[in-house]
C-alpha cells in the first residue's frame, strides 16, 4: 500500500502540478472551442467548432469537457484536470495490469514509475487533448481482460480470486472498451488491444471454457456503446457524416505520410530510461536469464508487435507512440527487477530518483521554464473580452486567409470567414469587428470606405515562441478594427 500511495503521490505531482502553466495548444483549442459551443449552443449530439460542423472526432471527451464548463465555467485548471485524472487512472489499471501479470507488487510498482517518467504520457496527461481518454480506458479493458482469461493462483506476493464466468470482469472490459471507441475511435484498439491480444494467445492459453456468455455480452455492450452515436449522425447528416468518413479515412493514408522505418528512434520515447530500452531488446540474452521468462517474452513481443502495426499505417506522428509505452516499460522493468534481485539496486534506485525529479520539476521548475519560451510581442485577443464596445458585436475574417482556432478560442466567441470582395454582403453585417493580416484599408475594397467607419483596436499576437523559435508564425498575428455605420453618427477614428 505504501508503494501504490506514494505512485498516486507521484501522479498528483507530474500531471497537476502547476497545471496551468503552458499555454493552449492548437490541438487543446480546438477541444475546448467544441466544448464551449456545446455548452452554450446546446450541441451535445451534433459537436460544432467555430459553428461548423465537426464530426470528425467521437464526442466522449467533449461531452466531459462541456459538463466540466458548465459547472466550472471558462476554466483551463477545470478543464485539464480531467485528462489529468484519465492519465492517473491509465498509470493505475497499468500497475493492476503489471501486478496481475507477474504477481508482484515491487514488478508493478517499477513499471508504473517508467511509465510515469515518459515525456508523451505526461505532456498528454496534462493537456485537454482527446488521446490520453482512449488509451486510458482501453488499459483497464486489457486488465480486465487479463483477469478474465489469466487465472492468477495464489502467491505470497499477491492474493486473488477465481470467478469461473468473470462476468463482472468481462463486462468491465467491453463497457471500457466502448468507452475508449467513443472517445478516439477505433485508434486504441489497433494500436493498443491488438497487440496485446496477438500476444496473449502467443504466450498464454487464454481460458474461455463456460465465459461465451459473458464474452458474447461484452462484445455487444462494446458494439452499442461505440456505434449508436455514429447511426445517429447518420440518420441525421448521412452526406455530411459519408463526407467526414472520407475525409478520415484520407487523412490516415494521405495526411503526415511517412515511410515504414520512421519510428525506429522508438525507444526514445521512453525518456531517461532510453538505455534501458535498449538493453531490453537483446531478447536471445535476457530471455536465458530473467526469472519470468514467458512474462519477459509476452512483453518484448508486445513491443515489436506494436511497432510494427504501427510503422505498417501510413500516418505518423509521434505522439502516435503513445500506446508502445505500456509494453516498453512492462519489458524494462523485467531488467530491473532482475539486478534487484541479484542484489544489483542502484538501477532501481536511479528509476525512482527519475520519477521523482519529473515530480520535482512540474512543481518547482515549470512555471520558470513555461516564462523561457514567451512570445516576446505576445498579446491575446483575449483582451476584447473586456471591451464594452465590442459587447455583442460579430467578428468576421477573410476566408481567403483562413483563420487559425487560436483565435476562436482566446476570443470566446464565433469568427465567421466571409468574403472582403462582396461589400454588400458586408455592409449588410455591421456594426462589426474584422481581422485581418495587414492594416484594414490594405484589404479591403477602397469604394467600401463610403459605407463604413472605422475604429483601430490593434495588433493581436497569439504566439507563444520567439520570432527564432520553428514554431513561430505570422499566421497568429491579426489586425482588429471595429466597422460601423456612417450613417449612425458613431464616432470613430477612420485609420486606413
Amino acid at each position: 500500500m505504501r508503494r501504490f500511495a506514494l505512485l498516486l503521490a507521484l501522479c498528483c505531482a507530474v500531471f497537476f502540478a502547476n497545471i496551468t502553466a503552458l499555454q493552449p495548444d492548437i490541438m487543446e483549442c480546438r477541444n475546448l472551442v467544441t466544448a464551449h459551443e456545446m455548452a452554450t449552443d446546446g450541441n451535445w449530439l451534433v459537436p460544432t467548432m467555430n459553428g461548423e460542423l465537426r464530426l470528425e472526432k467521437p464526442p466522449l471527451p467533449t461531452w466531459i469537457a462541456a459538463a466540466t464548463e458548465t459547472v466550472f465555467g471558462e476554466n483551463l485548471a477545470a478543464q485539464r484536470t480531467i485528462p489529468a485524472l484519465a492519465a492517473t487512472l491509465l498509470v493505475v489499471f497499468f500497475f493492476l495490469f503489471a501486478r496481475r501479470l507477474t504477481k508482484s507488487n515491487t514488478y508493478a510498482f517499477i513499471a508504473s514509475l517508467l511509465l510515469l517518467s515518459c515525456y508523451n504520457l505526461i505532456m498528454l496527461g496534462r493537456t485537454a487533448t482527446w488521446d490520453i481518454y482512449c488509451h486510458s480506458f482501453m488499459m483497464g479493458a486489457i486488465y480486465f481482460l487479463h483477469r478474465a482469461f489469466v487465472p492468477c493462483k495464489k502467491d505470497d506476493d499477491i492474493s486473488s480470486e477465481e470467478d469461473v464466468s468473470h462476468w463482472a470482469d468481462l463486462l468491465a472490459a467491453g463497457g471500457l472498451m466502448g468507452l475508449s471507441f467513443l472517445s478516439k475511435g477505433p485508434i486504441a484498439f489497433y494500436a493498443l488491444l491488438l497487440p496485446y491480444l496477438i500476444c496473449l494467445f502467443c504466450y498464454f492459453r487464454p481460458h474461455t471454457k463456460g465465459k461465451w456468455l459473458p464474452i458474447t455480452v461484452a462484445i455487444a455492450i462494446c458494439v452499442v456503446m461505440s456505434s449508436w452515436w455514429y447511426i445517429y449522425l447518420h440518420l441525421l447528416h448521412p452526406e455530411v457524416t459519408q463526407q467526414v468518413v472520407e475525409k478520415e479515412t484520407g487523412a490516415w493514408t494521405g495526411h503526415n505520410v511517412r515511410p515504414i522505418w520512421y519510428y525506429w528512434r522508438f525507444f526514445t520515447e521512453v525518456g531517461a530510461a532510453t538505455p534501458l530500452m535498449l538493453l531490453a531488446l537483446v531478447i536471445p540474452y535476457w530471455k536465458k536469464r530473467i526469472r519470468l521468462k514467458r512474462e519477459y517474452l509476452f512483453a518484448i513481443t508486445w513491443v515489436l508487435v506494436t511497432l510494427l502495426l504501427l510503422s505498417l499505417f501510413p500516418e505518423k506522428k509521434y505522439r502516435y507512440l503513445l500506446p508502445i509505452l505500456p509494453s516498453c516499460c512492462l519489458a524494462m522493468s523485467f531488467l530491473v527487477l532482475h539486478w534487484k534481485e541479484r542484489g544489483i539496486k542502484w538501477v532501481y534506485r536511479a528509476v525512482v530518483i527519475v520519477a521523482g525529479l519529473w515530480a520535482v520539476v512540474c512543481i518547482a521548475a515549470l512555471p520558470a521554464i513555461a516564462k523561457m519560451f514567451g512570445g516576446e510581442n505576445y498579446r491575446s485577443i483575449s483582451e476584447t473580452r473586456s471591451m464594452k464596445q465590442l459587447d455583442n458585436i460579430p467578428f468576421y475574417c477573410d476566408k481567403k486567409n483562413g483563420l487559425r482556432i487560436e483565435f476562436v478560442y482566446s476570443s470566446g466567441r464565433k469568427i465567421k470567414e466571409i468574403s472582403f470582395n462582396d461589400t454588400t454582403n458586408i455592409q449588410a453585417m455591421l456594426p462589426c469587428a474584422v481581422l485581418t493580416r495587414e492594416r484594414i484599408g490594405e484589404e479591403l475594397p477602397a469604394d467600401y470606405w463610403q459605407y463604413a467607419d472605422t475604429t483601430y483596436l490593434g495588433q493581436f499576437d497569439e504566439n507563444h515562441h520567439n520570432k527564432k523559435d520553428k514554431h513561430y508564425t505570422k499566421n497568429l498575428i491579426y489586425h482588429l478594427t471595429l466597422l460601423t455605420n456612417k450613417h449612425t453618427g458613431q464616432e470613430a477614428s477612420t485609420q486606413q
